[in-house]
């Protein structure tokens, strides 16, 4: 938690994406570490208090106004994001990751076999060679949430905004604006 609050006071965020630390059926051990330490230090980057010697490196306490969480299974989300303009660009930002990557066509290939699916296009995929299977991944399911959102492609998050600011807010007369 203390390195990510470090990052957060050194960049000065006004939002942090992360996975969702509620989110139900999240199996993997390092998202679910992450998410925690990430969103421990966005919620409390801006008290002075909390790791007073980040001031001695002339990092001052800085708040993060708004967090989106994605997830595997999301639930609450509150907000779609159009990505149609982006999604090309989400596929390059995956596969420069190679070893995950790898790793995710040879699972989803272990799956398949386990499973009573017959997926010619995922069965006869070259690990080494993912971005195919990856790209079709990512197009298919950013297309199901695009759809009903009315975008080709779309991306859900439970958004977090300004905590009891935002809620204080939309008991009043103050219009928030609903961009990110």
């Amino acid at each position: 938690r203390e390195r990510c609050m470090r990052a957060i006071r050194r960049h000065k965020p006004d939002v942090l994406f992360t996975w969702d630390p509620h989110a139900p059926y999240e199996d993997h051990q390092d998202h679910r570490s992450v998410t925690w330490a990430a969103t421990e230090a966005a919620m409390f980057a801006h008290f002075p208090l909390y790791h007073p010697e980040h001031r001695d490196e002339g990092l001052e306490p800085h708040y993060v106004g708004e967090r989106y969480f994605f997830a595997k299974s999301p639930r609450d989300a509150n907000k779609t994001v159009d990505i149609s303009d982006y999604i090309e660009r989400k596929i390059e930002a995956l596969c420069e990751h190679v070893c995950q990557m790898e790793m995710t066509v040879a699972d989803l290939q272990v799956q398949l076999a386990g499973s009573r699916l017959e997926i010619p296009f995922l069965r006869e995929a070259d690990p080494k060679e993912y971005r195919p299977v990856i790209e079709a991944q990512i197009k298919t399911w950013a297309a199901s949430v695009g759809r009903r959102a009315g975008f080709a492609y779309g991306e859900e998050f439970r958004r977090v905004r300004f905590n009891g600011v935002e809620r204080w807010a939309r008991g009043s007369d103050i219009t928030l604006s609903d961009e990110i």
